[in-house]
């Protein structure tokens, strides 16, 4: 007890002084990036890796206690961690990432996943299966297949039939070795005879008919956090947080964080604090939000909110519904490390901030513009990417179609030796893929970037 609330403590106030910890930034940042993608390149599944310091952490008693950060690139398995955290303390910059498996929203089919985590953060680690829920793959071997039951008996009322050749996750056996208790998802279960499966279930906890066991979910599927807000120390820095990504072309994976239920196909940026709620900002994809038997849907470029409170543990839980989403600030988000995950991304853009839609009639929207009117661009049929940077390998932020339209606020020659507009900070798109009306003379030119 004592030790969560200090590294919650330590968080707060971490992100109260960290303005003062200006010395090295961005170079800090960076490096301690770079560091953690050369050191944990080859990292394994099921594992959190050391990147750069300032990393704290525990491990559950029933874990090998030798088990310690100690060097970059240090490898912890997730079922062994009680908490850990990162942090800016001392001039640091803490970073670290856990290759992760999540059980996607219908089923117990396991999804890969990507956590990183940076700046100030502390993490209690709340998975069960292997932690404090054992479990034993089965499989149903019976050519008559079998009943998944409500209790160990015959007489008991049939749950679910199951095929032969089905694979169930078993976590205990009856006090007659006669049945063991299955999982049909992460909140159901039942029973099934032994005489219809085979496996390795005779070492399972024996367990009797009223012992509910916990919601099978996988090593930080389920976690509670708090991290730094608004804490970036300088331009080209992220706020602290935590990236976690899961893949976009399979079914949702479901996350269990601060008691909110977080349904991801994509990737999110995620923040926590006692005050200021939790913030999820989706960057990829799109996000199903569960709190207070209410739900959001997030797409990619917005962020919703929800509200917290926090326990006599020092954990927080909602206490409100999810907000309705709005357009995140893409200016703070632009600078998060998403080379870090294991799929390419993108941190997206509400391109309609800064872009107006194509006329209802379909005109030019610079048809007929005065010569002094401020300046004005469009594209033609093919579109233009708009990227991150006055450069064409840049990363793409979004695509302006047919007679979309923006006033350009500067110009500069890119690193291809082409003149390029700037409608924002980072967001450029080449001059010759436009056509422009008005006064874009007086655009003003910049000379670095």
């Amino acid at each position: 007890m004592i030790n969560r609330w200090l590294m919650i403590l330590i968080i707060l106030l971490m992100t109260i002084s960290v303005i003062a910890q200006d010395t090295t930034c961005p170079t800090l940042q960076l490096d301690a990036l770079a560091t953690l993608n050369d050191f944990c390149a080859e990292q394994e599944s099921d594992t959190l890796c050391y990147g750069n310091p300032t990393v704290s952490m525990t491990v559950f008693e029933e874990a090998d206690d030798a088990l310690r950060f100690a060097l970059s690139g240090d490898r912890i398995p997730l079922s062994a961690i009680d908490w850990f955290s990162t942090s800016t303390e001392a001039n640091t910059w803490g970073t670290t990432r856990a290759y992760l498996q999540a059980y996607s929203v219908n089923s117990l089919e396991a999804q890969p996943a990507t956590m990183v985590l940076f700046g100030n953060v502390v993490l209690f680690n709340q998975g069960t299966e292997g932690i404090t829920l054992e479990t034993q793959t089965i499989e149903v071997t019976s050519t008559q297949g079998a009943n998944i039951r409500q209790a160990p008996s015959t007489e008991a009322t049939v749950l679910e039939p199951v095929l032969r050749g089905t694979n169930l996750k078993a976590s205990g056996l009856s006090s007659d070795e006669f049945w063991v208790r299955v999982h049909t998802e992460r909140d159901g279960y039942g029973w099934v005879s032994i005489s219809a499966i085979s496996g390795d279930y005779a070492d399972l906890p024996v367990v009797s008919a009223d012992d509910e066991p916990d919601n099978l979910v996988l090593p930080l599927q389920a976690f509670n956090f708090q991290s730094g807000i608004s804490d970036a120390t300088c331009a080209g820095v992220p706020p602290s947080g935590i990236l976690l990504q899961t893949p976009e072309d399979s079914e949702s994976t479901e996350f269990y964080i601060n008691g909110v239920a977080i349904q991801l196909q994509g990737t999110a940026f995620i923040q926590a604090q006692s005050e200021a709620g939790m913030l999820v900002h989706v960057t990829d994809g799109v996000a199903e939000v569960i709190a207070i038997d209410s739900a959001q849907t997030i797409d990619a470029g917005y962020v919703s909110r929800i509200f917290l409170e926090t326990d006599d543990e020092g954990f927080v839980y909602p206490i409100e519904a999810p907000t309705i989403p709005l357009v995140y600030d893409y200016q703070s988000l632009i600078s998060l490390p998403i080379d870090l995950l294991q799929d390419s991304t993108r941190v997206s853009l509400d391109i309609y901030t800064l872009i107006t839609p194509r006329p209802i009639g379909g005109e030019s929207p610079i048809a007929g513009m005065a010569l002094d009117a401020p300046c004005k661009f469009t594209v033609g049929q093919s579109g233009a990417n708009i990227r991150s940077q006055p450069d064409p390998n840049a990363p793409i932020v979004a695509v302006m179609g047919y007679r979309e339209s923006a006033n350009p606020i500067g110009r500069i020659i890119g690193v291809d030796g082409l003149p390029w507009w700037k409608l924002a900070e980072n967001i450029w798109i080449r001059i010759d893929t436009t056509v422009t009306g008005g006064d874009c003379t007086s655009v003003p030119t910049i000379t670095t970037e």
